[in-house]
């Protein structure tokens, strides 16, 4: 670097490591490059993707209860690029998420109060990745209500149905989020052969978030291929199944209104969407396919979530 015109500098994680005046005095530099490697990725930042306002063709054919298929409206909105992770959730447990209530619904309290929840199911143990020697995999072990809290705490919101199957699918009425077909490749199912693949029994087949997306992991053990949905989210087909807003009930979609549904005003189930590590039916990660008969209080360790924010 004896006669260059430009300086060279290198920033990890927000540190300097290479000072041009300091470290290379006696020169006169003309300008100052710097190369920044810091990457948080999509696990600790919270990244959102904007999903903007019109219509979508939401359902399927191939699903009685996804039936009719009909145009909705929805006005613009912010959705999570990843499912929400282990280190993100530790800091609402940091922060006294599970003893302030101000953060719950009055059922979600109530559950939390007789479940004697303070943390996620299998915190403590380490299984199915989860906790913080799994900072970068999806949280999971969750109840609706410990996501509702969540998203309450962080300024956000759970995604309604429609609005999470509009950021899976875009407009095209694609079957996945990038497309018509599916193979290992794109994203964590079942046997999909990825390197947290394991026995059923076992439970512990989640995958990092973002794994998916080659350009976070340009050199893995695993070969993907880059899988967002059409607004740049990650892991909405395989990982974890999503909790969104909305009750379920079979006939809703008949019912519903054409601009911004909110789903069912009564009905004792959450839906889930999007599938998980261990889904063994490809059917199931279809943008579309609605997964039901989920108790809010359920703390499944194949269930987990992404927030939403309206924008203004």
């Amino acid at each position: 670097m004896r006669s260059m015109s430009a300086a060279h500098g290198v920033v990890a994680a927000g540190l300097c490591l290479f000072l041009a005046a300091a470290d290379c005095r006696g020169h006169d530099w003309s300008q100052l490059v710097v190369t920044v490697l810091a990457d948080d990725g999509p696990a600790l930042s919270g990244e959102m993707v904007s999903v903007p306002a019109g219509d979508f063709t939401m359902g399927s054919r191939d699903f009685p209860d996804a039936q009719p298929v009909h145009k909705v409206h929805l006005d613009a909105f912010l959705i999570d690029k990843c499912e929400v992770t282990n280190a993100a959730f530790q800091k609402f447990i940091d922060a006294g998420g599970y003893t302030t209530q101000a953060f719950w619904s009055a059922a979600g309290w109530s559950a939390r109060v007789s479940g004697g929840w303070t943390q996620p199911a299998f915190w403590e143990t380490d299984e199915h990745h989860a906790g913080m020697e799994w900072q970068d995999f999806p949280v999971a072990g969750v109840s609706w209500y410990e996501a509702e809290a969540y998203a309450n705490f962080v300024g956000k919101r759970l995604p309604t149905e429609a609005e999470w199957e509009k950021a899976a699918r875009g407009t095209d009425r694609r079957s996945y989020p990038w497309g018509d077909s599916l193979d290992g490749s794109r994203a964590n199912h079942w046997l999909s052969g990825d390197p947290w693949e394991a026995e059923y029994t076992s439970f512990n087949g989640s995958t990092p978030v973002g794994f998916y997306d080659g350009r976070l992991h340009p050199d893995p053990p695993f070969q993907t291929r880059d899988s967002p949905s059409p607004y740049g989210a990650y892991d909405m087909a395989g990982n974890v199944w999503e909790w969104v807003k909305d009750r379920y009930q079979s006939k809703y979609y008949s019912v519903s209104p054409a601009s911004n549904p909110q789903g069912p005003s009564s009905g004792s189930a959450r839906v889930v969407r999007g599938g998980a590590w261990d889904t063994y039916s490809t059917k199931y990660l279809r943008s579309a396919y609605r997964h039901y008969n989920n108790s809010p209080a359920s703390r499944d360790p194949v269930i987990g979530f992404r927030c939403a924010k309206t924008l203004p």
